[in-house]
Protein backbone atom coordinates (compact mmCIF):
# COMPACT_ATOMS: atom_id res chain seq x y z
CA UNK A 1 0.00 0.00 0.00
CA UNK A 2 1.39 3.90 -1.30
CA UNK A 3 1.78 6.33 1.45
CA UNK A 4 -0.57 9.54 0.86
CA UNK A 5 1.75 12.01 -1.15
CA UNK A 6 -0.60 15.06 -0.45
CA UNK A 7 -2.78 16.62 2.28
CA UNK A 8 -5.15 19.28 1.57
CA UNK A 9 -4.60 21.91 4.57
CA UNK A 10 -6.95 24.56 3.56
CA UNK A 11 -10.59 24.28 4.63
CA UNK A 12 -13.11 24.84 1.71
CA UNK A 13 -14.16 27.84 0.45
CA UNK A 14 -17.58 27.55 1.44
CA UNK A 15 -20.16 24.76 1.57
CA UNK A 16 -23.51 25.07 -0.15
CA UNK A 17 -25.69 27.04 2.18
CA UNK A 18 -22.55 28.34 4.27
CA UNK A 19 -22.97 32.45 4.92
CA UNK A 20 -20.06 34.18 2.17
CA UNK A 21 -20.29 37.46 4.30
CA UNK A 22 -20.86 36.98 8.10
CA UNK A 23 -23.37 39.04 10.05
CA UNK A 24 -25.24 40.07 7.21
CA UNK A 25 -27.54 37.28 6.90
CA UNK A 26 -31.54 37.96 7.71
CA UNK A 27 -33.62 34.80 8.38
CA UNK A 28 -37.05 34.21 8.88
CA UNK A 29 -38.57 35.35 12.05
CA UNK A 30 -39.79 31.48 12.29
CA UNK A 31 -37.70 28.77 11.94
CA UNK A 32 -39.26 25.60 9.79
CA UNK A 33 -39.02 22.01 10.34
CA UNK A 34 -38.14 19.94 6.85
CA UNK A 35 -40.43 17.75 5.13
CA UNK A 36 -36.99 15.58 4.18
CA UNK A 37 -36.61 17.39 1.38
CA UNK A 38 -35.28 20.84 2.22
CA UNK A 39 -31.48 20.92 1.38
CA UNK A 40 -28.59 23.68 2.30
CA UNK A 41 -27.73 25.62 -0.12
CA UNK A 42 -31.01 25.48 -2.43
CA UNK A 43 -34.27 26.85 -1.81
CA UNK A 44 -37.65 25.94 -0.38
CA UNK A 45 -41.08 26.86 -0.30
CA UNK A 46 -43.86 26.80 2.64
CA UNK A 47 -45.34 23.24 3.00
CA UNK A 48 -47.08 20.60 5.28
CA UNK A 49 -47.08 17.58 6.20
CA UNK A 50 -49.31 14.97 4.94
CA UNK A 51 -50.93 13.49 7.87
CA UNK A 52 -49.99 14.85 11.35
CA UNK A 53 -47.54 15.92 13.76
CA UNK A 54 -45.41 12.76 14.72
CA UNK A 55 -45.43 13.36 18.34
CA UNK A 56 -48.46 15.54 19.23
CA UNK A 57 -50.65 14.20 16.75
CA UNK A 58 -51.69 17.75 15.37
CA UNK A 59 -51.22 19.21 11.75
CA UNK A 60 -47.82 20.90 11.63
CA UNK A 61 -47.04 24.47 10.56
CA UNK A 62 -43.96 26.10 9.45
CA UNK A 63 -42.73 23.23 7.21
CA UNK A 64 -39.32 23.60 4.39
CA UNK A 65 -40.24 21.39 1.27
CA UNK A 66 -37.54 21.40 -1.55
CA UNK A 67 -40.01 21.97 -4.27
CA UNK A 68 -42.77 24.23 -5.02
CA UNK A 69 -45.44 21.64 -5.64
CA UNK A 70 -47.54 21.50 -3.01
CA UNK A 71 -48.71 25.62 -3.66
CA UNK A 72 -46.87 27.31 -0.95
CA UNK A 73 -44.99 30.76 -1.35
CA UNK A 74 -41.30 30.56 -1.49
CA UNK A 75 -39.93 30.93 2.00
CA UNK A 76 -36.13 31.74 1.17
CA UNK A 77 -33.00 29.77 1.23
CA UNK A 78 -31.73 26.63 3.63
CA UNK A 79 -28.95 27.94 5.78
CA UNK A 80 -26.49 24.83 6.56
CA UNK A 81 -25.39 25.47 10.05
CA UNK A 82 -23.09 23.98 12.44
CA UNK A 83 -25.35 22.81 14.61
CA UNK A 84 -27.93 21.46 12.57
CA UNK A 85 -28.31 17.62 12.35
CA UNK A 86 -27.45 16.07 8.51
CA UNK A 87 -27.61 12.45 8.56
CA UNK A 88 -24.45 10.99 8.36
CA UNK A 89 -23.18 8.10 5.70
CA UNK A 90 -24.96 9.77 2.98
CA UNK A 91 -22.73 10.49 0.20
CA UNK A 92 -23.15 14.30 -0.67
CA UNK A 93 -25.92 15.47 0.60
CA UNK A 94 -26.70 18.48 2.70
CA UNK A 95 -30.53 17.35 2.88
CA UNK A 96 -32.59 17.94 6.30
CA UNK A 97 -34.44 14.54 7.34
CA UNK A 98 -38.19 14.76 7.79
CA UNK A 99 -38.86 17.01 11.61
CA UNK A 100 -35.35 18.34 11.63
CA UNK A 101 -35.35 22.14 11.91
CA UNK A 102 -34.46 24.29 9.65
CA UNK A 103 -32.71 27.62 9.21
CA UNK A 104 -34.51 30.44 6.08
CA UNK A 105 -32.29 33.08 4.99
CA UNK A 106 -34.43 36.09 2.88
CA UNK A 107 -31.48 38.17 2.47
CA UNK A 108 -27.54 37.80 2.94
CA UNK A 109 -24.84 36.37 0.62
CA UNK A 110 -24.80 32.94 0.76
CA UNK A 111 -23.05 29.72 -0.99
CA UNK A 112 -24.46 27.41 -3.08
CA UNK A 113 -23.84 25.17 -6.00
CA UNK A 114 -24.37 26.53 -9.28
CA UNK A 115 -26.75 24.38 -12.01
CA UNK A 116 -25.24 25.48 -15.01
CA UNK A 117 -23.31 28.71 -16.54
CA UNK A 118 -24.01 31.94 -14.71
CA UNK A 119 -22.76 35.59 -14.97
CA UNK A 120 -22.23 37.89 -12.41
CA UNK A 121 -25.62 40.18 -11.87
CA UNK A 122 -28.03 37.85 -13.02
CA UNK A 123 -31.30 37.40 -11.46
CA UNK A 124 -31.70 33.78 -9.43
CA UNK A 125 -35.09 32.08 -10.21
CA UNK A 126 -35.98 28.66 -8.97
CA UNK A 127 -38.11 25.66 -10.97
CA UNK A 128 -41.08 25.14 -8.94
CA UNK A 129 -41.46 21.24 -9.42
CA UNK A 130 -37.41 20.43 -9.16
CA UNK A 131 -36.07 23.18 -6.89
CA UNK A 132 -33.46 23.59 -9.57
CA UNK A 133 -31.99 27.34 -9.83
CA UNK A 134 -31.72 28.51 -13.04
CA UNK A 135 -30.25 32.14 -14.09
CA UNK A 136 -31.24 35.14 -16.15
CA UNK A 137 -35.10 35.86 -16.85
CA UNK A 138 -37.34 33.48 -15.05
CA UNK A 139 -38.90 30.96 -17.66
CA UNK A 140 -42.33 28.91 -17.77
CA UNK A 141 -42.79 27.01 -14.14
CA UNK A 142 -39.93 28.99 -12.66
CA UNK A 143 -40.06 31.96 -9.83
CA UNK A 144 -38.28 34.68 -9.62
CA UNK A 145 -36.44 35.27 -6.11
CA UNK A 146 -35.21 38.37 -6.03
CA UNK A 147 -31.43 37.05 -4.97
CA UNK A 148 -28.50 37.48 -7.56
CA UNK A 149 -25.67 35.88 -8.73
CA UNK A 150 -22.49 37.23 -7.37
CA UNK A 151 -19.64 35.77 -8.33
CA UNK A 152 -19.29 33.47 -11.68
CA UNK A 153 -20.00 30.32 -12.77
CA UNK A 154 -18.49 28.26 -15.81
CA UNK A 155 -20.06 24.71 -15.10
CA UNK A 156 -22.90 23.30 -12.93
CA UNK A 157 -21.16 22.61 -9.61
CA UNK A 158 -19.04 25.24 -9.56
CA UNK A 159 -19.49 26.90 -6.01
CA UNK A 160 -21.06 30.69 -6.05
CA UNK A 161 -22.22 33.05 -3.84
CA UNK A 162 -25.71 34.38 -4.42
CA UNK A 163 -26.92 37.90 -2.55
CA UNK A 164 -29.71 39.70 -1.61
CA UNK A 165 -29.87 42.76 0.62
CA UNK A 166 -33.44 43.67 -0.49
Amino acid sequence: MALQKKVNVDPALGVPGSQAAFLGEVITVHNYLSDGTATAGQFCWNGSFTGTDWEAGTPVGNVATGDGTGGGALAGLVVRLQTGVLPDGVAGELKYERGELVTVAIRGDFYVAATGAATVGQAVNVNTTTGAMTYGTAGSGEVATGWTVTTPASAAGDLIVISNHG
